[in-house]
């Protein structure tokens, strides 16, 4: 139930017998806390495998007399990295509206 729905309610006002009156009052308020999140990564050791075996295409030569060659070699790299997140908490706080 919301403050107003409450509010709108009929209590009868102070009871007859004078036992005084009832009421009820809200006090809203934002509570905030600061939490900064700062990633931590680490590589391990790369390393680099050969697969396949290697492609060679001869080209045209732009030289006279020559021969041009791709060698075109599929390698592998391997780079093992840890992830981890660190958070620090700061100071809570409250502000009433």
């Amino acid at each position: 139930m919301n403050p107003e729905e409450y509010n709108e309610m009929e209590f009868g006002g102070c009871d007859d017998r004078g036992d005084g009156c009832s009421t009820v009052n809200y006090q809203y308020a934002n509570i905030s806390i600061p939490i900064a999140v700062r990633p931590k990564t680490r590589t391990g050791e790369i390393t680099i495998e050969c697969c396949e075996e290697p492609v060679i295409e001869c080209c045209d030569s732009e030289c006279e007399n020559g021969l041009d060659l791709v060698i075109t070699q599929k390698v592998c790299i391997k780079i093992p990295i840890r992830y981890q997140i660190e958070a620090c908490v700061g100071e809570e706080s409250i502000k009433c509206d």
